[in-house]
């Protein structure tokens, strides 16, 4: 066999491979595994970027003549990017935010992270009205409380923890029903605050990591999902969710009437996860998410020294009229 050919024939199957691979994990999706399986849970979050091996294939099945697998491909792209589409979305523009707006941010400082000092620091720099802090350990207080927490926010319900389950909501404003939520095994800051555009219920969110227990994740969202349906006026949702838009759970909770800041300012192409690595952040899992009466102007993520996550700083104000 000429070797040229031996080539073509190498070029062919690989991409027909990278192809059937693709095609796996969209038939996978359609009949429901990715939200079942973890790895295919995890995959899931990774749904625009499989367009990549499929534009190296149908540019080999171009290339070579191989128009079945262009046509393969071509099919393929256009089901990913149906999916992905709204992420994509750079030209969404900030709602119109009525009366004072108020500064949220949420940042997941990672259990356990060598430079609490120094992420502390780096929390207080953002300088939010409102700071959900996620994994918050006994540490991780004692770090806040040296940096100056207590000072800068009055106002705070505390529930720091032993492992990745503990977390806090710090205010400028008044608390009032505060506690700790307990969601399928997860456990998250609660409490309403009197915000200058009026009381809103802030629920500091993390959930289980996808491949440790994804039928728990699942669950705590669904609980979630219950939970804020049965509140009355305004909520924000502020956290680590561990899923995406690409994900049956986090669409379940947007349609509940919730808008994710990302999305609704032309963000949701970017990325919080994982951070500080020598890989760029692929993933958005950290989130604020408003209620249909709240509207964002802006939102930006910030780096947290040695966390694995960015954090999610959203400028957050009434709904227009």
């Amino acid at each position: 066999m000429p070797a040229i050919d031996l080539v073509r024939r190498i070029a062919v199957w690989t991409a027909w491979g990278l192809t059937a691979a693709v095609g796996v994990f969209v038939v996978a999706r359609l009949v429901g595994l990715t939200d079942r399986l973890s790895i295919l849970f995890a995959a899931a979050t990774l749904t625009i970027w499989f367009v990549v091996p499929c534009l190296v294939a149908l540019v080999a099945g171009a290339v070579l003549r191989t128009y079945a697998l262009v046509a393969v491909d071509v099919v393929l792209i256009v089901v990913l990017l149906v999916w992905a589409a709204p992420d994509l979305r750079w030209w969404s523009t900030p709602a119109e935010v009525n009366g004072p707006t108020t500064v949220v941010a949420s940042a997941n400082i990672a259990a356990p992270n060598p430079n609490l000092e120094r992420a502390a620091q780096d929390l207080l720099a953002i300088d939010a009205d409102v700071m959900n802090v996620l994994e918050l350990t006994p540490a991780g207080q004692d770090a806040l409380r040296a940096a100056g927490v207590a000072e800068r926010y009055p106002y705070r319900v505390e529930n720091p923890r032993v492992g990745v389950f503990g977390s806090a909501i710090y205010s400028r404003f008044p608390l009032r029903d505060t506690g700790v939520l307990e969601l399928a095994g997860a456990r998250m800051a609660r409490a309403t605050v009197e915000l200058p555009s009026g009381p809103t219920t802030v629920i500091a969110v993390h959930t289980t990591q996808p491949l440790v227990d994804v039928d728990a994740l699942e669950d705590q969202l669904d609980a979630l999902r219950s939970t804020v349906e049965a509140i009355e006026g305004p909520v924000i949702l502020a956290g680590d969710f561990n899923a995406t838009r690409q994900h049956q759970p986090f669409r379940e909770l947007l349609e509940a009437g919730f808008t994710d800041a990302h999305l609704a300012t032309g963000r949701g192409w970017t990325a919080t996860w994982p951070a500080g690595s020598r890989l760029p952040p692929f993933a958005l899992i950290d989130h604020v998410l408003v209620s249909d009466d709240l509207a964002v102007a802006m939102v930006k993520d910030v780096s947290i020294t040695s966390s694995d996550h960015r954090a999610v700083v959203a400028t957050i104000g009434r709904s227009a009229p």
